[in-house]
């Protein structure tokens, strides 16, 4: 559950940081912070369970 944590603590630092120096109003910048966390969560959590089911 920890490494639960950091990933997710992780993905609202890069999307509040690429938010902050992308181009645009204010709602642009929301957005774009927020679809970058979402892509970094989502990306992170299925390769987690592809990894699960691949024997190694």
């Amino acid at each position: 559950m920890v490494h639960f944590f950091w990933l997710l603590l992780i993905g609202v630092v890069l999307g509040a940081a690429f938010g902050c120096f992308t181009e645009g109003s204010a709602s642009q910048k929301v957005s774009s912070g927020a679809k970058t966390f979402l892509q970094f969560a989502g990306i992170s959590l299925a390769l987690g369970w592809l990894f699960y089911f691949l024997p190694f």
